[in-house]
């Protein structure tokens, strides 16, 4: 009873769905050995053991296949073989346990034999299929590493044709990548963790066009000897460490299970990565944490709970800093950074003078909490307007090198120089809403 229900309880849904007939048919087995044990008879089971044999044959077959045209998959050569030994023994039980029982319905050896078939049926499906789920779950983690690589492949090119190559041969595993997580997401069992994929995955695709847009800049402005190379860059590093985060969320998340959830939203340490950062911030517990250094009596700002809202802080000020000198959203975050360390500095204050649980330090925490508030939504805005800021230029750029081609040479590119200038009019009108 404890391996079906240890077997019933499978991270996801495909597995399942292969165990619940198993299952259902091992219980069928289990009544009619409780029967036995009351002392009624059992019945003949010989059509229903051999539907059993069939199923079980046919698991094996497809296990031993998926080792022989996986050679180079060393986890299954070694595992495989090991959780298909339980499996092996079941038909021969399941075949001498229906013998001996429609010999003599009551024989108590018979009603052994089919105990030791049930435990070894329920033992060997669930390790053939944790198995081939870890094999899949490897493959993946290896697919993205690989992509990862890749990525830092591409932010180390030294030349625009270098990282023409790179991107185009990127995009594609990447593309790829991609729909496995978002089909991996499908098939949890365990929705938090799905939901958690799915908004990575989504993120990390929203993330590769202005990624890709900000590589090109970084070559655009190389040839100035001004700010705007040295901004282009920062903007280049800021979408790469944003989708290094994105994966590294992705690889905890395959691994996640019911009960991590602090080691699944802990996060990346390195920092920048603003969509995932928010998305931990406010589904993951950084926040939660930071709330919990507010809502304490005794803490200040030495002890070991301000570090979360440390971290807030400084992921807030790098993300205002990618903004341009003199928007006012950048200037906005800046203050509201301020007024969250100000606030969280007297509340300590209070808290050292013994003061923590007074009506002024309650007041204090309750401003602290919607100044907190404020942040996330502004940094939401900021990260958001940083994305829409990269695409602009490098569209612009191209469009007005059409125009411009036009210009110089009337009588040709008639069509291609319209419709470019259509499309900066109607880039401008855009942003402008923006």
């Amino acid at each position: 009873i404890l391996l079906l229900n240890r077997a019933m309880n499978f991270p996801t849904t495909q597995i399942q769905e292969i165990l619940e007939p198993v299952s259902a048919q091992v219980s069928e087995f289990i009544q009619l050995h409780s029967m036995g044990e009351k002392g009624y008879p059992i019945p003949d089971i010989t059509d229903a053991c051999g539907a059993v044999i069939a199923n079980i044959e046919n698991l094996i077959n497809v296990a031993e296949r998926e080792v022989v045209i996986s050679p180079e998959d060393r986890y299954m050569a070694e595992q495989m073989p090991e959780a298909l030994i339980p499996l092996k023994c079941s038909p021969d039980q399941l075949r001498q346990s229906a013998q001996a029982l429609k010999a003599d319905p009551l024989s108590k050896a018979g009603r052994v034999q089919l105990m030791d078939a049930c435990r070894n049926i329920l033992l060997g499906t669930y390790r053939v299929l944790i198995v081939n789920d870890e094999c899949g779950l490897r493959k993946l983690e290896n697919n993205i590493k690989h992509v990862m690589d890749s990525f830092y492949c591409v932010c180390g090119a030294q030349s625009v044709q270098d990282a023409v190559a790179f991107i185009k041969n990127i995009q594609e595993p990447f593309m790829r990548v991609n729909r496995d997580v978002v089909a991996r997401a499908k098939i949890l069992t365990d929705s938090e963790a799905g939901n958690a994929l799915l908004f990575h995955a989504d993120t990390l695709r929203r993330l590769l066009e202005p990624f890709v847009n900000a590589l090109k800049i970084v070559f655009v402005t190389k040839q100035r000897n001004d700010s705007s190379h040295v901004h282009a860059e920062k903007t280049r590093t800021f979408f790469a460490k944003r989708m290094m985060a994105e994966f590294e969320d992705v690889l905890r998340y395959l691994r996640w299970r019911r009960g991590d959830s602090h080691t699944a939203s802990a996060g990346p340490s390195g920092v920048g990565a603003a969509g995932g950062w928010l998305y931990r911030m406010r589904h993951g517990g950084l926040l939660d944490r930071a709330r919990d250094w507010v809502a304490s009596d005794r803490e200040t700002v030495d002890s070991l709970g301000y570090m979360f809202v440390e971290e807030v802080l400084n992921e807030a000020q790098t993300l205002a800093d990618l903004l341009p000198e003199g928007a006012g959203l950048r200037g906005d975050v800046c203050a509201q950074c301020v007024e969250v360390a100000r606030h969280a500095e007297t509340l300590s204050n209070l808290r050292r003078n013994g003061q923590g649980a007074s009506q002024q330090a309650a007041e204090l925490k309750a401003a602290l909490n919607r100044k907190l508030d404020r942040l996330v939504s502004l940094c939401e805005r900021a990260a958001r307007e940083h994305e829409n800021s990269v695409l602009l230029p490098d569209d612009m750029h191209g469009l007005i090198l059409n125009v411009r081609e036009w210009l110089a040479h009337p009588n040709t590119n008639l069509h291609t120089g319209s419709r470019s200038l259509e499309a900066i009019i109607n880039l401008s009108h855009n942003f402008g809403r923006q």
